[in-house]
């Protein structure tokens, strides 16, 4: 899921993890309550996540916390599912 949320991007975008939780929670969470509760789980996890991809030259912090720029075309080839 989240290599397909870096594939909605293009070199050199601005990638939060608070976005990128509230774009997951929106697709696990039923209603409010449960997206909100996802979101915080997935931000913790997200910064993890986005902390690897950062050592592997995916990403690149942004000089914000929790915010990176997707420096790598790696997700560029996934098939695009948006329609």
């Amino acid at each position: 899921m989240i290599a397909l949320y870096l594939h909605d991007h293009t070199q050199g975008d601005l990638i939060t993890v608070t976005d990128t939780a509230t774009w997951l929670a929106e697709i696990v969470g039923e209603n409010e309550t449960a997206q909100a509760a996802a979101s915080q789980r997935l931000s913790q996890i997200l910064g993890r996540v986005f902390q690897r991809l950062t050592t592997r030259k995916l990403l690149t912090t942004a000089g914000e916390k929790d915010a990176f720029f997707l420096i790598s075309e790696a997700f560029a080839d996934l098939p695009d599912f948006k329609a």
